[in-house]
């Protein structure tokens, strides 16, 4: 087997948390990945459990032993398996308008970040947004690029439709459009 690089997305936004040593947290979820025993690592609970509420990886409980799901790939090279599903996502605007379908590279690297940044958000979320904004859209030519409609801009003019009808799609409790949140 070659040389695997971490996953960069997933530690910079780590490394956002100054309580957070970067050089703990790999060697913490390196000991998750392989079923070691991390118990030794200069990590205290609170800072284990800031690690975890990222939404890396699901600790699953099973009958005889415990299923490790990772929602965030802990290394590069296990990006492009882990959103495979991103050509399946993209299709629907491929059909409706080719010109604003964006390429399939260029969505992934957004959906790569878009969940480092997001790790609270699942998969089924941007299926399900992704269909509440194409229901929005009157015309093909108003529908949004596909990359872009993952995010667009950059720094303090970055938005992302997606976060938005992610709300929206989380804040719906039924098909009929009735909201859980209060007012």
């Amino acid at each position: 087997m070659g040389v695997v690089s971490f996953n960069n997305d997933l530690f910079n936004k780590l490394g956002e948390d100054s309580s957070i040593d970067i050089e703990e947290a790999k060697m913490y979820l390196l000991c998750v990945y392989h079923r070691l025993d991390a118990s030794r690592l200069n990590l205290n609970m609170l800072q284990i459990n800031k690690i975890n509420s990222f939404g890396i990886f699901e600790a699953i409980m099973k009958k005889d032993y415990t299923e490790i799901k990772w929602h965030i790939p802990l290394f590069e090279e296990e990006k492009t398996d882990a959103f495979s599903w991103v050509a399946q996502w993209r299709k629907p605007f491929v059909e409706i308008n080719p010109s604003r379908s964006s390429d399939n590279v260029t969505v992934t690297k957004r959906m790569v970040k878009f969940f480092a940044e997001n790790p609270e958000v699942r998969v089924d979320d941007v299926f399900r947004a992704r269909d509440k904004y194409l229901e929005s859209v009157s015309s093909p030519q108003y529908l949004k690029n596909a990359g872009k409609f993952v995010y667009e801009g950059a720094g303090f003019s970055r938005t992302s439709l997606l976060a938005q009808y992610v709300e929206i799609v989380k804040g719906s409790n039924s098909k009929d459009g009735r909201s859980s949140k209060m007012i």
